[in-house]
């Protein structure tokens, strides 16, 4: 087990940037999928061996781009869940420390 927060901790403990950069996350995967998708069906126009050759590069790259994207989803799933942990934990140590201090009790900053 690692070291203990201190009540100070607790109480400026901010799981927001969690929660940010899962954001930031979902929407990179997005743009990937859609600017690879997009230059996949730009190459629709063109003609010959080497059109056909660009298409399925293209279509090749978006399959890998979509995994990729797939898998940023995922961790970006997980760093959401993360901070709503993290939040509901710090709720319940809070809300202890006041009923705690509510009956009477000093809690220190080392509980």
């Amino acid at each position: 087990m690692g070291r203990v927060l201190t009540l100070r901790e607790v109480r400026h403990w901010d799981p927001g940037h969690l929660t940010e950069t899962a954001s930031r996350w979902t929407t990179t995967a997005s743009t990937w999928e859609t600017r690879f998708t997009e230059l996949a069906h730009s190459l629709d126009d063109w003609d010959g061996a080497a059109a056909e050759y660009a298409r399925q590069r293209a279509i090749g790259d978006r399959r890998d781009v979509v995994g990729i994207a797939d898998r940023l989803r995922v961790a970006s799933a997980v760093a959401r869940a993360g901070a709503e942990r993290i939040a509901d934990v710090r709720r319940g140590i809070l809300d202890a420390v006041k009923r705690a201090e509510g009956a009477g009790f000093t809690v220190s900053e080392n509980f």
